[in-house]
């Protein structure tokens, strides 16, 4: 509270959206959170919150800031002004060109991962469903037919499961069983 009641109010809100959203991907991603991951999540959220309170003395200021790149865009946007007049302004005004830079990184950090290496988990499992590659399903299939040819036996993966499930075994006789 020692920002006031309205700004606190917006910075525990904050706190339960990014909770919100992570504790939902965790879930669908990994079938629920990690140290690792739950680490990460505060880490990040903090990174964020601090973000926050930095622009809080100055959000009027950072306001008008928004509202100008609004009306700009929404004039390009009509056809009220040129492209070069765009280009112009962005590069007289350093806060512009900073957050143009900004954009332009996201953006092409977003296509270059969307050309390169593997696809994204979501694609991943889509194509596992569709049955489309046998490589894909092995890692993400629940069907054991499918994992038997590539893993073992099918008596070896429940006996295995049985000494990892059983409260009786201790670490060392699951450990013995994984190797």
């Amino acid at each position: 509270l020692a920002y006031g009641a309205k700004r606190a109010l917006g910075l525990i809100v904050t706190v339960f959206v990014a909770a919100h959203f992570s504790g939902r991907y965790a879930e669908y991603l990994l079938a629920g959170v990690m140290g690792d991951y739950l680490g990460a999540t505060i880490c990040v959220t903090e990174v964020y919150l601090l973000f926050l309170i930095v622009l809080m003395p100055h959000f009027e200021i950072h306001k008008s800031f928004v509202y100008e790149i609004a009306s700009v865009g929404n004039a390009f946007m009509h056809g009220n002004v040129r492209l070069e007049n765009v280009i112009t302004e962005l590069s007289n005004d350093e806060k512009k060109t900073t957050l143009f830079r900004f954009v332009m990184v996201g953006l092409l950090t977003t296509l270059w991962c969307s050309f390169v290496g593997h696809p994204p988990v979501f694609v991943r499992k889509t194509v596992a469903q569709n049955g489309e590659t046998d490589e894909v399903q092995i890692a993400l299939s629940k069907d054991n037919d499918t994992c038997e040819e590539k893993r073992g036996n099918k008596q070896e993966i429940i006996s295995l499961l049985d000494i990892l499930i059983d409260p009786k075994k201790d670490f060392k006789n699951r450990y013995d069983a994984v190797l």
